[in-house]
C-alpha cells in the first residue's frame, strides 16, 4: 500500500526502491553462475571428456575440483566435476579476442549426449545455482 505524502511516502518509495534493487542483484547473480556454454566434445584417450566454448559471466569463480551441473537444450541434467581447465583467446581478426576454455570432466561422455547449446553450471552445496 503506498502513502500519499509526507515522510511515509518517502519511506515508501525508498523501500520500495531497494526492493527492487536487490532483484536486480539477485538476477545478475543468477546470470554468474553459468560458466560456460558449451560448443564441442572430444574424446582424450588417456584423459577423457574435454568440452570447449566461449566462457559465461560466472567462470571466474570456477576451479578444479568444482561440483558441475550439465544443462542441455532438451532440459536434460547432467552432474559432473570440473578435472581440469585451461582458457585460450580464439578470433585473433576481431578487436577483442572471445575468451574461450577447454574443460576436462570429472566423468566420461558420447559427444552426442553433450550437445552443442549446453550449459555448464556451478553446484554450491548439493544444488545448483540458477
Amino acid at each position: 500500500m503506498q502513502a500519499s505524502c509526507g515522510r511515509p511516502a518517502i519511506t515508501w518509495t525508498i523501500n520500495r526502491h531497494n526492493r527492487l534493487i536487490v532483484g536486480v542483484r539477485r538476477l545478475r547473480t543468477m546470470d554468474d553462475v553459468i560458466l560456460q556454454n558449451i560448443l564441442d566434445v572430444f574424446q582424450i584417450e588417456g584423459r577423457g571428456t574435454v568440452v570447449t566454448g566461449p566462457i559465461g559471466a560466472g567462470w571466474r569463480l570456477a576451479k578444479r575440483g568444482d561440483k558441475i551441473e550439465l544443462r542441455t537444450p532438451d532440459g536434460r541434467r547432467v552432474m559432473t566435476a570440473i578435472k581440469d581447465m585451461e582458457m585460450f583467446a580464439k578470433g585473433k581478426l576481431t578487436p577483442e579476442p572471445i575468451s574461450s576454455c577447454g574443460v576436462l570432466l570429472a566423468d566420461i561422455f558420447a559427444s552426442d549426449e553433450l550437445p552443442r547449446g549446453t550449459e555448464m553450471l556451478r553446484i554450491l552445496d548439493d544444488r545448483v545455482v540458477a
